[in-house]
């Protein structure tokens, strides 16, 4: 509040007026969906990309390997110096 003058008035809202046509909603069109296909029975849907389970079980076979290696070779170095 400035000095010397009342409280400011409250404006009345403008009258409503319909949007101008740039400004009016645009109805979307919808696209009918396409028939869902059922799934095969004997075939389901994998969640990993292709070659990734495979390549981890690879590496696991591996790495099994190694470990039997490893435990052979200090077998045979224990018993050698017995």
């Amino acid at each position: 509040m400035s000095k010397g003058k009342g409280p400011r008035k409250r404006r009345q809202p403008a009258p409503e007026q319909p949007p101008a046509d740039d400004e009016k909603e645009i109805e979307r069109q919808t696209v009918e969906q396409a028939e869902l296909v059922p799934l095969r029975p004997g075939r389901a849907v994998q969640s990993q990309p292709f070659g990734l389970v495979e390549f981890v079980n690879a590496l696991r076979d591996a790495l099994g390997k190694l470990l039997d290696l490893a435990d052979a070779t200090a077998d045979a170095i224990t018993k050698r110096r017995a």
